[in-house]
């Protein structure tokens, strides 16, 4: 008994290092019988738990430290022992995301303490808590919540006086993973970016080797496999990092090259992360992951033989009775179905992990999911569901979301560089006029001659930076012209390959219902028939190219009338015989992508569409009249990806964008020069 109070003041008092090892595991068999015992109170059971607790954490998570810890816990509540709960819970979460791998068992821990926060003086645990919490709601797959999560953990580390900067870093970086799989690459590269600017000014190389290696992780989900393997070198070239990096960096080398179809790349580096996962610290953290990942990818490469090999090690370890790999079990067994030709039971099991996908919003696992669901039913001969889901997939991945995305961190990428060289050139100013204003106490001609010279050194400094900045502004509206171009003509080939591929084959579908008399087959295949056509007609009307600009834009407010009882009022003059192909197609567009803003945004009710021909030049005006917006910061801010396509499709054709907004509507115009001789 005098061991235990000796222990007791040795960890009140720091000294905990300075205990023998023999007597620590002494203590612990101590502390565990006393707590055996009916005649201690709640007060001095819950010290004793608390104690124990830290022990055991202290001895590498000691057997007994899950029993103990999370006794303590729920004891420490039912004594309004906040602080100190709050204290072991963020321990209990911390041992379940890493060391049980088991994230899911601490989450209610995590909500029980913090229904309390307001009893808890330390906005440094109270951050801590919402921080390991949306670990285990990332590891879980529960993106949106770890999110919300990340979000209060950085606002309780900012309350910090002075703020928790490198907790804020921190909470940014692991933010930016989860914001990454729900598809959101702009806002998870700003997180990264600035995670990694503080990181970079401390000596926490562990952490800035794991923020690097995600950056290298969001580069290769958005196929910029070049600049993920030059991030990845990087990494390596550092020499600090641990195994369990060098296992993971080696992963996402695997993956990229199994997604660009190198099967012999993907296999060379994944035995590269099987040797680092078991030689690390804490090989569980990868190995299961990297076994189970080789079986399912020999399963669906019909190599059997050596999926069972890997499949055999993954089962015959304790790695099976953890539920962190469920997501990766269910791709296996999935993979094992339909190498076993069970092509039901493996349909069977997508249906369900799709399920399981859809609240992660982890875009392309869902789209893989739909694509292998169209497969598997056509080959159980059920084209109706085959085809939902081939459509579905087609829709996912080729959406203008995508594009949309794609090309607001080209635009983010060009204005953090611009506004980098422009600050430069804000510097260079500034040491101009301090020099200026120091010269005009010195009369001497030397000292005139010499800032003379200065001056213009500094002048063609200034003036070689301005025509850079100009360069890189043409460069910036060259590559939103080269996108937009791009884009289009993406659109008219998957438009046109809708309608010669899937909808010739849903026609002859049509024609064999008919002569099987099968109505209900008819009438689904008809209707699909409808819908391929209106998506193919959404994503490049053919009657623009037949019956010109003004049809077609007739034609589309019929459709959004149809859809939306908007009233619109129109008034087209006669361009066609003044504009080219392209124009005429860019002119679509913007309208489009207007009445798109307006009928999303604006709630209104009226919508006035009036293109005018002038002498050099034609005006296209959108007017609505809804509830308007601030449009400065929509622009400044860059917080409209719809404002800035309309800005770049009208400075594609060299034109001038205006837009004003008050709460009686908003008015878009847009003013382009003739480049194009009129006929006769």
């Amino acid at each position: 008994m005098r061991l235990i109070y000796t222990l007791i003041f040795c960890i009140s008092i720091g000294f905990l290092n300075d205990i023998h090892s023999q007597d620590f595991n002494q203590v612990i068999e101590e502390f565990h019988l006393q707590l055996k015992k009916e005649n201690t109170n709640l007060e001095q059971r819950f010290q004793l738990l608390d104690t124990l607790a830290i022990l055991t954490e202290n001895d590498n998570f000691h057997p007994l430290y899950e029993e103990v810890a999370t006794e303590c816990v729920q004891l420490g509540l039912q004594l309004q022992k906040y602080e100190r709960t709050a204290y072991q819970t963020i321990s209990i979460l911390y041992y379940y995301n890493n060391i049980a791998v088991s994230p899911a068992k601490g989450i209610p821990y995590a909500a029980t303490i913090l229904e309390y926060k307001d009893s808890i003086p330390s906005n440094f645990k109270i951050g801590l808590l919402h921080q390991y919490r949306g670990d285990a709601y990332y590891f879980t797959n529960q993106n949106n919540l770890a999110i919300e999560d990340y979000d209060l953990s950085e606002i309780y580390f900012e309350k910090g006086k002075p703020p928790y900067d490198r907790m804020i870093a921190l909470t940014r970086f692991y933010r930016a993973g989860a914001l990454s799989k729900k598809g959101e690459f702009v806002k998870a590269t700003s997180d990264m970016q600035n995670a990694i600017e503080f990181l970079e000014t401390t000596t926490d190389t562990f952490n800035i080797v794991a923020a690097r290696n995600e950056l290298s992780i969001l580069f290769s989900n958005y196929r910029f496999y070049d600049k993920a393997e030059e991030q990845r070198q990087e990494i390596i070239k550092l020499e600090t990092s641990t195994k369990d990096q060098l296992a993971a960096i080696y992963i996402k080398k695997a993956n990229d090259a199994y997604e660009q179809n190198n099967f012999l790349a993907y296999e060379q580096n994944m035995f590269e992360a099987l040797d680092f996962a078991k030689a690390s610290d804490r090989p569980h953290l990868s190995e299961p992951f990297i076994l189970l990942n080789l079986a399912e990818k020999y399963y669906a490469n019909q190599k059997v033989d050596l999926a069972e090999k890997y499949a055999n090690q993954f089962f015959n370890s304790d790695y099976n009775k953890k539920d962190f790999f469920q997501n990766e079990l269910r791709l296996f067994y999935i993979a094992k179905l339909i190498s076993e030709k069970k092509i039901s039971a493996a349909k069977d099991s997508l249906e369900i992990n799709l399920i399981k996908l859809k609240p992660t919003e982890d875009v392309k696992a869902i789209y893989q999911t739909q694509d292998r669901l169209a497969k598997l039913y056509a080959q159980l001969n059920q084209f109706e569901k085959a085809y939902q889901y081939e459509l579905a997939a087609k829709q996912l991945r080729d959406s203008i979301e995508t594009d949309q995305k794609l090309k607001s961190l080209a635009y983010y990428q060009t204005q953090f560089e611009t506004e980098r060289k422009e600050k430069e050139l804000q510097a260079a100013e500034a040491t101009l006029e301090l020099v200026a204003l120091q010269s005009k106490n010195n009369t001497r001609l030397f000292y005139i001659s010499i800032v003379a010279l200065f001056f213009a050194s500094i002048g063609v400094f200034i003036y070689r930076n301005r025509l850079r900045l100009k360069k890189e502004k043409q460069l910036q509206l060259q590559f939103a012209q080269d996108l937009i171009q791009a884009q289009d003509q993406e659109r008219v080939n998957i438009s046109s390959n809708l309608h010669d591929s899937l909808g010739q084959s849903l026609v002859l579908l049509k024609k064999q219902a008919r002569k099987t008399q099968d109505q209900d087959l008819v009438e689904s295949v008809s209707y699909a028939l409808e819908e391929l056509r209106t998506i193919s007609r959404n994503i490049y009307p053919p009657v623009l190219k037949k019956l010109g600009l003004s049809y077609t834009l007739e034609q589309l407010t019929k459709q959004v009338f149809k859809t939306t009882a908007i009233q619109f009022d129109l008034s087209l003059a006669n361009i066609e015989n003044v504009i080219t192909a392209e124009e005429s197609l860019s002119l679509y567009r913007f309208i489009q992508e207007a009445l798109s803003n307006t009928i999303k945004h604006a709630e209104a009710t009226r919508i006035e569409i009036a293109i005018k021909r002038l002498e050099s030049k034609i005006e296209v005006l959108v007017k609505d009249n809804g509830k308007g917006f601030k449009v400065e910061e929509k622009l400044n801010q860059n917080k409209s990806l719809g404002l800035l396509t309309l800005r770049h499709r009208v400075e594609a054709m060299h034109g001038t964008l205006s837009i004003q907004s008050n709460t009686e509507g908003t008015t878009v115009k847009a003013t382009i020069p003739l480049s194009k001789t009129p006929l006769s």
